[in-house]
């Protein structure tokens, strides 16, 4: 399951994390999951969103890839070296909240991937 998420404003990531919620209570997640992966997203929105002073006109585009109902990848592109010099933490707090997490350079811009991984 691929769910694409835009974030114009901050009410935005209200919905998103609501969108979570109802994904965890389909697949049965502990609440544990439930509450890591909203965190994360979160994080990761709010990270982003939030330190790219430059975005006048275009929205955040995230990527949510729910994996067998027991891991999600986020993934979103970006200027991550912007986000930096707003905020000096943007990927200790994004690497805090993940199992998994990685950027990847390219002319694009920023590929930013977290993952999480239920607990057995």
């Amino acid at each position: 399951m691929v769910l694409d998420v835009t974030v114009a404003n901050p009410g935005d990531i209200a919905v998103m994390r609501q969108l979570v919620r109802n994904i965890a209570h389909d697949n049965g997640w502990p609440n544990v999951f439930c509450l890591r992966a909203i965190a994360a997203l979160t994080a990761m929105a709010e990270v982003l969103y939030f330190g790219q002073k430059s975005r006048i006109t275009a929205p955040l585009r995230l990527s949510v890839n729910v994996y067998n109902g027991n891991g999600v990848e986020i993934q979103a592109l970006t200027d991550f070296q912007e986000v930096c010099q707003n905020y000096a933490e943007a990927a200790w707090q994004l690497e805090r909240v993940s199992n998994v997490f990685s950027i990847e350079h390219d002319s694009d811009g920023d590929h930013i991937v977290m993952q999480l991984w239920m607990e057995k």
